[in-house]
């Protein structure tokens, strides 16, 4: 999700998906151009799963995607009911720096 949208920020965004239970468990991924490690801290404690850095190359983005999907909370374990949802999680990453 890309921090600097037209009509709300990647932030505002991402506390209104963190809020819903149906997509509370999605992992975020944040893309900016802002690079300063001060805004990156803040976007993973904002809870985004990856922060990326614009112009970002296709192989980091792909490896982030990956890495969510594999390691990321599962939105349908195998134990719970059809109707039931997972509890959320706080998911912690290391920034990603793109020079």
């Amino acid at each position: 999700m890309d921090i600097r949208l037209p009509d709300i920020s990647g932030f505002e965004a991402l506390t209104i998906l963190q809020a819903d239970p149906t997509t509370a468990g999605i992992p975020v991924i944040a893309v900016s151009s802002d690079c300063y490690p001060l805004q990156i801290s803040k976007g993973l404690q904002a809870g985004f799963y990856r922060y990326l850095t614009k112009p970002y190359k296709l192989d980091d983005l792909t490896k982030a995607i990956d890495d969510a999907l594999r390691h990321g909370p599962k939105l349908m374990p195998s134990d719970s009911a059809p109707n039931e949802l997972p509890t959320p999680h706080v998911l912690h990453a290391e920034p990603t720096l793109l020079l």
